[in-house]
Parts: C-alpha cells; sequence; structure tokens
C-alpha cells in the first residue's frame, strides 16, 4: 500500500512539473496574460472593444528578431489601415500599410514566428 501512495505523489508531482513547463511557454513580455498585464496594451484592447467600427481590430503577439512583440491592425480588411508593431514597452518599433503605404519592415512577414491571437473582434459580415 505504501508502494501504491509513493508512486502516486510521484506521478502527481510529474504531471505538477510538465503543466510548469508549459505555462512558462506560453509566457509574453515576461507575463502570462499581457493583454491584460501590460497596462498600455490593454489600453489598446478596451478602446477597441469600445469602438464601434463595423471592420474590427486585432491584437497579434510574435516574435520577432529574438523579441516579443504585437501586431496592432486597428481597420482589418481596410486597404489604407495602418499597422503598427509594439515592442513590449509599448513603443512602436515599425509601421506597415496606410495611405502612404509604409513598409518600415518589410521582412516582418517572413521572420516574424510564433503568432498568437490575443484580441480579434472582426465581424464576419460576408
Amino acid at each position: 500500500m505504501r508502494n501504491i501512495v509513493v508512486l502516486f505523489i510521484c506521478l502527481s508531482l510529474l504531471a505538477c512539473s510538465n503543466d510548469d513547463d508549459q505555462n512558462t511557454s506560453l509566457e509574453i513580455c515576461g507575463v502570462n496574460n499581457p493583454i491584460e498585464d501590460l497596462p498600455w496594451l490593454k489600453e489598446i484592447k478596451e478602446g477597441f472593444e469600445m469602438s464601434f467600427s463595423p471592420v474590427g481590430s486585432q491584437i497579434i503577439a510574435y516574435q520577432y528578431n529574438g523579441n516579443d512583440v504585437f501586431w496592432i491592425n486597428n481597420c482589418v480588411n481596410c486597404e489604407d489601415a495602418l499597422v503598427q508593431i509594439y515592442n513590449c514597452m509599448g513603443e512602436v518599433i515599425c509601421q506597415k500599410g496606410g495611405i502612404t503605404g509604409l513598409d518600415e519592415c518589410p521582412e516582418f512577414e517572413a521572420e516574424a514566428i510564433n503568432e498568437k491571437v490575443l484580441f480579434d473582434n472582426v465581424q464576419n459580415n460576408q
């Protein structure tokens, strides 16, 4: 009976250890929930939620050039939408699109990895 209890405890500890490893891999900018834990990002999200725009907006996390970044689009599928890419401090590191067709980081789509959609309120009106 004692061996069964010891085995059960060992298996429980092993299972908890695996869960901790998985949670660490989900960390973005040093937090588990960046959309709530980074004040500047939470403010942007809340602004999107209060918007009455029918096109919707998105916040997507990526790893780019070895850093966590956020792709923020406030007019999804708009031809002249200006997408801004922010670092963890809330600083714009580059912009894409807009009326002038900016492309300050042309390699972004090819080099950005580990996409994780954090916020998406795009309405499917098609």
